[in-house]
């Protein structure tokens, strides 16, 4: 009789389950629409849409390298001197580059992209070494 009602439970589920297996079409219209990311993101920053397009790369050795990014137009503002946040106050320092990214840019060549002029006096921290994190770098 137990064995029954665990049936007959189940049996009574069976509309709850046809409801799931019939929204897999309505699912399926959402993932196969080709919306724009000015659709999805709500930002009008056409620097940040296209920041995103080259994160959202499927290939990983195709996506944006992320000291590439660092030099992406998105990024310009913070590189300004006179930029504050909200309250006014100063920024963090930004530009405090260990000896190891230092050279890891310059490798890139992006280095005086990253860091503007006003501010190369601040790349001169002595950091602790950092591992190379390059996923294209057969060395590791």
């Amino acid at each position: 009789v137990s064995t029954q009602s665990t049936w007959e439970a189940v049996v009574s589920t069976q509309s709850t389950w046809e409801a799931v297996v019939s929204t897999q079409s309505t699912w399926e219209a959402v993932v196969s629409t080709q919306s724009t990311w000015e659709a999805v993101v709500s930002t009008q920053s056409t620097w940040a849409l296209d920041l995103i397009r080259q994160f959202l790369v499927f290939a990983p050795l195709n996506r944006i390298h992320p000291f590439d990014a660092l030099a992406e137009p998105f990024f310009d503002e913070l590189r300004q001197e006179a930029t504050t946040l909200k309250d006014n106050q100063s920024l963090p320092p930004l530009f405090n580059l260990t000896p190891e990214e230092v050279a890891h840019a310059r490798d890139r060549g992006i280095l005086e992209r990253i860091v503007p002029p006003w501010a190369m006096n601040q790349i001169n921290y002595k950091g602790p070494p950092m591992a190379n994190l390059d996923p294209s770098d057969p060395s590791h």
